[in-house]
């Protein structure tokens, strides 16, 4: 095998390296963009609830139901838990 052969082979394992990592790259990047975006949207339920709770107690109501509202939160937080577990496996 000539030197331009070895160097050709190289290049092709450097290449593929580097396709290998920005594609990791970029699938920890969407993922972390959208752990944002759940994350965003369960710290406004939470304001949602306290809001809810308050204008209810200010007013004299009893609690008002929130379950789907809970349920909700619940929903995003297993969602937020399975991106950050899978961000951890792109990582390592």
């Amino acid at each position: 095998m000539g030197f331009w052969d070895v160097v050709k082979i190289k290049a092709d394992e450097y290449s593929k390296t580097a396709a290998q990592k920005t594609n990791k790259f970029l699938e920890k990047t969407k993922r972390s963009i959208t752990l944002t975006e759940y994350e965003d949207k369960a710290k406004n339920l939470y304001a949602l609830v306290g809001q809810t709770v308050y204008n209810a107690k200010k007013q004299g109501e009893d609690e008002p139901d929130l379950e789907s509202v809970f349920a909700q939160i619940d929903e995003l937080n297993k969602q937020i838990e399975n991106l950050k577990a899978e961000i951890d496996n792109l990582n390592a």
